[in-house]
């Protein structure tokens, strides 16, 4: 006959913890608002964005130097062929990009259910890629004015500092087949790798450190000194904000590539007709630099008309939860992001003054 132990209802110290790691410690989706235990362990992980954007950094400078030193593989990357720019797209996104985001999640153990997050509401996707086409006329056009404004100041006005020789302008007269590969180079990939880096890997170990706006805004700064670019910061900063602020409300990293994708398209077609303003092109007339500016003006107003309804749509589809007890800092990195970020502030000064 079996006898019967009187149960014990207190807890014991060995089922405490064992209740305790069989709670998950990170909910897929929910960003910065995050539970205790995920708030806790993504602070240990803080270091990701600065491992991530160091590494990013480091794979840059070496494959700008073997560059240098190899002539025939700059030109084959480089050229003025549709060939060329194929290669040197799908080789800056895969190498620069998309191996540093895999090498640091391996490293770091991040799933990637969390960089990707939630499944977005219904209508969600068309909002976002209707949001990229607007944004983009007012990104440019602001950032025609800033120009505009710097040349009157009487600054030395750089030349482009693309590497890319091929001319992405041909896409409203190139057949299908090269329209198909501009697009696919110049809008889906990077938009698919620039989201997993930046609003996945680098805005989402951010979580827990500081409030949201302030996590938006230092990877919207990370984002905008990736291009390196002294003629192009206004436009990927607030770029950053905008795709910051879709991944916190949508809790899904779909929302951002697809108003991503929208935006470098938008982007594509536009600059035909409404040109990014270059040394070159400010360097035709003064009249004609006028014209384009007013025209980008224009433009930039009647899309903005458009945009700020569509973010306070964004904003009022999503109801955020309380969000859990986070730090306030007002730098959520460390160490490793400050240096990557330095190197890449003299990066930009040196192409400046280079040019």
């Amino acid at each position: 006959m079996k006898k019967n132990h009187p149960t014990n209802d207190k807890p014991t110290l060995i089922n405490s913890i064992l209740k305790f790691r069989s709670k998950p410690l990170i909910r897929p989706g929910q960003g910065n608002q995050l539970s205790d235990n995920h708030s806790i362990q993504t602070r240990s992980n803080y270091s990701i964005a600065g491992t991530l954007l160091l590494l990013h950094t480091v794979l840059y400078l070496l494959a700008d130097l073997l560059l240098q030193n190899l002539p025939e593989l700059s030109s084959i990357l480089y050229s003025d062929s549709i060939r060329s720019f194929a290669i040197s797209g799908l080789a800056t996104q895969g190498f620069l990009i998309l191996l540093p985001v895999l090498i640091v999640m391996a490293v770091f153990h991040t799933s990637a259910s969390n960089v990707i997050g939630d499944r977005p509401l219904p209508g969600t996707i068309l909002l976002s890629f209707v949001t990229g086409i607007p944004a983009a006329a007012v990104f440019q056009g602001l950032n025609n004015l800033l120009i505009y404004q710097l040349l009157r100041m009487g600054w030395q006005i750089p030349v482009v500092t693309t590497p890319y020789s091929f001319n992405t302008n041909i896409i409203w007269s190139a057949p299908l087949s090269i329209k198909a590969m501009i697009i696919i180079v110049s809008a889906l990939l990077p938009a698919i790798a620039e989201e997993l880096m930046f609003r996945g890997v680098i805005q989402g170990s951010f979580a827990g450190r500081s409030r949201v706006a302030v996590i938006i805004f230092w990877q919207a700064v990370a984002f905008m000194l990736f291009h390196l670019d002294p003629l192009f910061i206004l436009p990927p900063f607030m770029t950053g904000l905008l795709l910051g602020y879709l991944r916190h409300k949508s809790q899904s990293l779909l929302a951002p590539i697809v108003c991503h994708i929208s935006l470098n398209i938008s982007l594509l077609v536009l600059n035909p007709l409404l040109p990014r303003f270059t040394k070159s092109l400010l360097e035709i007339s003064s009249e004609t630099t006028r014209s384009l500016l007013y025209a980008s003006l224009i433009a930039s107003c009647i899309a903005a008309v458009a945009l700020v309804p569509l973010i306070f749509i964004i904003g009022h589809q999503y109801k955020s939860p309380t969000p859990a007890k986070v730090r306030n800092l007002l730098f959520p990195g460390d160490w490793k992001l400050i240096l990557a970020m330095s190197i890449m502030i003299v990066t930009i000064i040196i192409r400046y003054y280079n040019s």
